[in-house]
């Protein structure tokens, strides 16, 4: 959802406009707040690739850090999914910023 959201923002898309229902600045909010917690660092051992095994010889030799986990299991306290890349934060960040 961050990088649909970060697109978005590159292509002027306003959400509220397409669907006033939904409090898009909020969700938008949240999801990239919570990413924002889930920074990979491959000396921390709460990451696994779910469905993209090989990854994780990338996050074994340190090549996801600073990267983003997309998805975080809250019964195992594991993240993993696959790693977002820092621009996607950063364009949602520039994105509430400018709201």
């Amino acid at each position: 959802m961050l990088e649909t959201f970060a697109e978005s923002y590159r292509l002027g898309i306003d959400w509220a406009v397409i669907d006033p229902a939904i409090d898009w600045t909020r969700y938008r909010e949240g999801i990239t707040n919570a990413a924002m917690r889930w920074m990979i660092d491959h000396r921390d051992a709460t990451w696994m690739p779910h469905n993209l095994q090989h990854t994780k010889v990338y996050y074994d030799h340190g090549l996801l850090d600073d990267c983003f986990a997309d998805t975080h299991n809250s019964v195992t306290g594991l993240y993993g999914g696959m790693a977002i890349m820092p621009d996607a934060i950063a364009v949602n960040l520039l994105a509430i910023t400018e709201g």
